[in-house]
């Protein structure tokens, strides 16, 4: 079948509008009564709060257990009497029906979904990583701390030895005084005798010279009075003739 020239071009342009349309659809952000005003994203289980707003219920309970000091509201920051949440379908249907006419954000909710369960799940080992590390850490505090009262022990082991050690040092240093000292007393009462051997021998002599002479002079005396004897027995002899 033949199609005129015209009609195709009318049919280029129809379809140019079409593709137009959906350019611009596509553009066209979602309304912001589908968005969470805490996440900012197209809600999948929107869900009432007390002040009125709705919200993600997981970013909502999220907020809730960071704040639960102190709960106020995301929106107005007034305190909230109550952490019940009420389930809002018909907001719910509505989302899921515009998401049917809009695939490109259905896919696009899809990936950042995959991507933050991703993110929740890596926190969550990061969180059992770091668990698993502080009960090492404990682990091994404890094991320091019961390593602490054999070490003191130690130390006081050593301090005590090496005041033992100084004690005999200076038990040494004293009985290597004392046998310097008797030493030294030995080799004087020694040298003594020797040194006053010299001064004794002329004393000898000088001793030895005295017995000599009086020994002369008693011997002369005898004779003396041996020739005295003499004489008078003669004079006597003379006497009596």
């Amino acid at each position: 079948m033949l199609v005129s020239p015209a009609r195709q071009r009318v049919c280029a342009m129809a379809g140019r509008g079409e593709a137009e349309d959906e350019e611009i659809l596509r553009l066209l952000p979602p309304p912001i009564s589908f968005c969470c005003p805490i996440t900012q994203h197209l809600m999948g289980d929107p869900v009432a709060a007390a002040d009125g707003h709705v919200y993600e219920r997981a970013a909502i309970e999220e907020w809730f257990r960071a704040s639960r000091d102190s709960l106020r509201s995301p929106m107005t920051n007034l305190p909230l009497p109550t952490v019940l949440l009420a389930p809002n379908r018909a907001l719910q249907s509505a989302i899921e029906e515009y998401l049917q006419g809009r695939p490109e954000l259905a896919r696009k909710e899809l990936d950042r979904a995959s991507t933050a369960e991703a993110v929740r799940l890596w926190a969550e080992e990061l969180l059992s990583a770091k668990s698993k590390s502080n009960q090492g850490l404990l682990l091994a505090r404890a094991a320091m701390a019961e390593l602490h009262q054999p070490l003191a022990k130690l130390r006081e082991a050593l301090a005590a030895g090496e005041q033992a050690a100084v004690e005999l040092e200076n038990r040494l240093c004293a009985a290597e005084a004392a046998v310097g000292a008797e030493t030294a007393a030995a080799v004087r009462s020694t040298a003594a005798p020797s040194a006053a051997q010299p001064s004794a021998l002329p004393r000898h002599n000088s001793s030895s010279g005295g017995g000599s002479s009086d020994r002369n002079s008693s011997r002369n005396g005898g004779n003396e009075l041996f020739v005295f004897g003499r004489s008078a027995q003669q004079q006597l002899s003379s006497g009596v003739q």
